[in-house]
């Protein structure tokens, strides 16, 4: 099977068709196919050793499929300055041997502190390939979004605007013209509302109680149909 995959991607061509007109085939020297059975796995192997920092109480790098996150603790802009530049240059360089890029316009960074209403994004000008790093005031990763202060009020929005989207369609199967039972109409609950609040469910101990509460009644209006 392995040898069969290093055939097939050593002989792989592809062109680009618009309208009646076809490229010439180029040869693709790197990559997986898409949606091949193994190609996640050859993935997840192929950059599991990416740049990734982790010194106890200072900083931390998370890694999902191709989301990478790092953070860094500190107290003192500059120093911090230095150690984000360090790591920066560690992973252009992992970039460039491996021949992967990554677009600094699609990567972002967000500085949070206990205010806020207050942003020291300002305070940093973090580059990657000498192109800036957009700031940013409020960023998603894996599904959740974080504000400046951690407080998740956007979060806790944007969760009320999927589920209030969804209550539509569970009021119009609830209507006793459709005859569905109480086992099916869970079921329709289940996936299309509970799934929404139980997927960012390891921040709710962190919110507010009036931001618990909007996330509870937007449910309650679910059951109640």
């Amino acid at each position: 099977m392995i040898k069969w995959i290093q055939f097939y991607l050593q002989d792989r061509l592809f062109c680009v068709k618009i309208g009646s007109y076809t490229s010439e085939f180029k040869r693709i020297e790197c990559g997986v196919p898409q949606g091949a059975v193994l190609s996640p796995v050859l993935f997840c192997i192929y950059i599991n050793d990416i740049p990734a920092v982790f010194i106890k109480n200072k900083s931390y790098s998370l890694l999902f499929a191709d989301d990478l996150v790092s953070f860094f603790i500190f107290k003192k802009a500059n120093n911090i300055n230095i150690q984000i530049k360090n790591y920066l240059q560690h992973l252009e360089n992992w970039l460039d041997n491996w021949r992967l890029t990554m677009h600094p316009t699609k990567c972002n960074f967000m500085t949070f502190n206990n205010n806020s209403n207050k942003s020291l994004n300002e305070k940093f000008n973090h580059k990657l390939y000498n192109e800036r790093i957009p700031a940013c005031n409020s960023l998603k990763f894996l599904g959740i979004t974080f504000d400046l202060g951690l407080t998740f009020n956007n979060h806790t929005k944007d969760i009320k605007k999927r589920c209030i989207n969804r209550l539509n369609i569970i009021k119009i199967l609830s209507n006793k013209r459709w005859k569905l039972t109480t086992t099916t109409l869970k079921s329709i609950y289940l996936s299309l509302i509970r799934s929404v609040i139980d997927y960012s469910s390891l921040i709710m101990p962190f919110l507010s109680k009036s931001l618990a509460k909007t996330i509870q009644a937007t449910q309650n209006t679910a059951l109640k149909c």
